[in-house]
């Protein structure tokens, strides 16, 4: 297919788009340095287009302001909609966050349950699906890989120091999503034999004392954790190594016959020894 990949030089476009080129798709892509500014007003480079996937996106970022990710993330992504229809684009892969889900899970997400974005990056992404009824939406949890920045590189950071870290006695469960296994799930949804609907997309769950474990393991080194109690960590620790934030991806797995490619844990093997 002819496939409209917007946000291409993202970290996720850059994961997905020699992906579709190996598998024959013909890639445009459609980024600022191609289309200018992201906004309602976008010309979008879609003739001859037979698919989408919209990548593009304001991140969450304090320093935004509010109208900003509802321009970006909601009126863009409705304007690229109208396009489409227009353009009679066959499939459109819309990839928006669990963060429209909330911050914390007492048990997986399924897509069934009600949305609690909380800020403003979530609920934009949430405004967004809504201006989607017949796209596929992707909802991952946090994406890693090499080259990873934000949350997961601090904690590759402190990881790599050495240091004793206080999490041996955190509980929680977070999902998470290597950047190819996401490409991959990307590419089934525009190969797949479902045309819309929305979709959780994770490859595995991990506790924080397993994650730091595993990628502590990864860089030939031994854990080093020891125990805080919950109180005490919650003082100085982001609430992302404390809390809980699950999806259930049962659906995307039966109605796509995905599985990911690469391990949960040779996924994390690969995203530590990247940062040496």
């Amino acid at each position: 297919m002819r496939v409209l990949v917007t946000g291409p030089g993202g970290f996720v476009g850059r994961a997905l788009i020699p992906l579709l080129e190996s598998r024959g798709h013909v890639v445009v892509r459609a980024g600022r340095r191609e289309v200018g500014e992201i906004g309602p007003r976008t010309r979008w480079p879609i003739e001859g287009i037979e698919a989408i996937v919209h990548l593009a996106a304001q991140v969450h970022d304090e320093r935004a302001a509010p109208e900003t990710f509802d321009r970006v993330n909601r009126q863009a992504t409705a304007g690229l909609a109208e396009a489409a229809e227009a353009a009679r684009v066959r499939r459109f892969v819309f990839l928006s966050t669990a963060k429209v889900m909330g911050e914390r899970s007492d048990r997986p997400f399924r897509e069934t349950d009600a949305p609690a974005p909380v800020g403003p990056y979530a609920a934009s992404k949430l405004a967004a699906e809504k201006a989607l009824p017949r796209a596929l939406v992707l909802r991952p949890p946090l994406v890693h890989g090499p080259g990873v920045r934000a949350n997961f590189r601090a904690l590759l950071r402190l990881c790599r120091s050495g240091l004793p870290l206080p999490f041996a006695a955190v509980a929680n469960s977070r999902s998470l999503i290597a950047v190819g296994n996401l490409a991959d799930a990307i590419v089934r949804c525009l190969e797949g034999p479902v045309e819309s609907g929305v979709y959780h997309v994770r490859d595995g769950d991990f506790s924080t004392p397993e994650l730091v474990t595993e990628l502590r393991r990864s860089l030939g080194m031994a854990p080093r954790l020891f125990a805080l109690p919950e109180a005490i960590l919650r003082r100085f620790a982001p609430a992302p190594l404390i809390d809980s934030l699950q999806l259930d991806d049962t659906a995307f797995r039966r109605d796509f016959g995905w599985s990911p490619p690469l391990s949960a844990a040779a996924a994390l093997a690969e995203t530590a020894r990247s940062a040496l």
